[in-house]
């Protein structure tokens, strides 16, 4: 699975100023070629990401386009898409809050201005993704993946509003700045009647509270077993403190019981770390993401934050799930990030073992591979030998080669390809 961005910052692919997909595609194939690169079975497959501002109909698709692959999937459980029909799937990524307006009565959107640099909702819903998927269907995609759909934390913070969706406060209500539950139950069935797939993006990590976590507070009630705190964190449906795991901040990130067990943030804006390794958490998100799944009749899902969360969870959530999944694990060493895509051995950072892992989800983000693409084409002077030493290595050591995994140039969480470098060529 490969994934190719465009930088245009109005229209994708509009036909007489961009380079297509299949042209960065025939580019791409020839550096590899020149450079000895295993064979690449590259079936094109698509997948966009919006997400710079927000306007009228006619204007609002600031975007980035992916060019994705897959190829060789063996799926581990699915009662609905599996690895194997997502395969051939064109695949557009849509952060819900930057896309679209809801159109009006007379087939226009709202031209609403918004300053997205004060990082605050823009007003995208789900709405107004299905009011443009005329535009989507017709540029050759057949699936969306679309921003984590629940309930966020409300208001401004530290770090602005959570437009984006990764700063869950309660998973049993939906995000209404998106839209109703109606809303997506009937985005659902229009992308099926038109043989589209969907993928929502998941967090279970971590959660953010709409109070201040009182530190001391927090670290007395957790060791304090005699005193059960109830009701204190305002978070759905994880209202005791002991939900979570007790208040430490991830400092060593080669030490992975660190990394599953502390927290994200910090005092003045913790992200609160569920504790999936207690049994009760485990079966609650088990039965909500079955939920999740048959109410809203979802084909696949896209797995946040997922190096943060043991891979023994991983592995019963995502046999709950059912469907597709896709993980996030940033690193840059495929030795680490090559267990999470199911039987393998290795270790992390090259220090501490991991077990085998057998089927904790289908596919990976490959970072590992990022790390190299990136410096490998933002100048002619590009190091292509790295760049072919990784995907060796991706081959080896991922369970079904380079292509169990989401290979990308740029993504809503790193820089776009275009502010990296000034060459034209590239």
């Amino acid at each position: 699975m490969w994934l190719i961005a465009d930088k245009g910052q109005r229209h994708l692919w509009n036909a007489a100023t961009e380079v297509r997909p299949n042209t960065y595609l025939s580019r791409l194939r020839s550096a590899i070629s020149a450079h000895a690169i295993p064979p690449l079975e590259l079936a094109p497959v698509y997948l966009g990401s919006v997400g710079n501002d927000i306007q009228s109909s006619s204007q609002m698709f600031s975007s980035v386009l992916f060019l994705l692959t897959f190829t060789g999937f063996l799926s581990l459980q699915s009662s609905a898409a599996d690895a194997q029909q997502w395969r051939s799937r064109s695949i557009y990524q849509v952060m819900t809050d930057r896309f679209a307006l809801q159109d009006v009565s007379n087939g226009t959107a709202y031209n609403v201005p918004c300053n997205t640099s004060a990082l605050q909702y823009c007003g995208g819903t789900w709405k107004g993704i299905i009011d443009h998927l005329d535009y989507i269907q017709g540029m050759g995609f057949d699936a969306i993946w679309i921003s984590p759909p629940f309930a966020n934390v409300e208001g401004q913070t530290l770090m602005g509003e959570a437009y984006h969706g990764y700063w869950p406060q309660d998973l049993t209500r939906l995000n209404p700045h998106f839209g109703t539950v109606n809303d997506l139950r009937n985005l659902s069935d229009v992308l099926h009647a038109r043989g589209m797939y969907l993928m929502l993006d998941i967090v279970v990590n971590h959660m953010v509270s709409p109070r201040p976590f009182n530190i001391t507070a927090v670290q007395f009630a957790t060791t304090n077993a005699t005193t059960p705190v109830t009701n204190t964190t305002a978070l759905y449906p994880f209202t005791d403190l002991s939900d979570f795991h007790s208040v430490c901040w991830i400092t060593d990130y080669s030490n992975q019981t660190e990394v599953e067990q502390c927290w994200l943030g910090n005092e003045n804006m913790p992200w609160a770390d569920v504790n999936t390794e207690n049994p009760e958490v485990i079966e609650t998100l088990n039965n909500w993401i079955e939920d999740v799944i048959e109410d809203f009749k979802v084909d696949g899902l896209r797995l946040s934050t997922v190096k943060f969360v043991s891979r023994d969870f991983w592995t019963s959530f995502t046999t709950h799930a059912g469907v597709f999944t896709l993980g996030e694990v940033y690193s840059v060493d495929v030795n680490y990030t090559s267990p999470y895509t199911g039987e393998s051995e290795g270790f992390a950072l090259g220090k501490q073992p991991i077990d085998v892992i057998k089927g904790v989800m289908d596919a990976v983000l490959d970072y590992p591979t990022w790390f190299e693409l990136v410096p490998a084409f933002t100048s002619p002077e590009g190091d292509l030998k790295a760049l072919k030493n990784i995907v060796q290595r991706s081959q080896g050591e991922y369970t079904s080669g380079a292509f169990m995994t989401g290979s990308f140039l740029e993504n809503h969480d790193q820089p776009r390809f275009g502010s990296l470098t000034s060459d034209p060529a590239v």
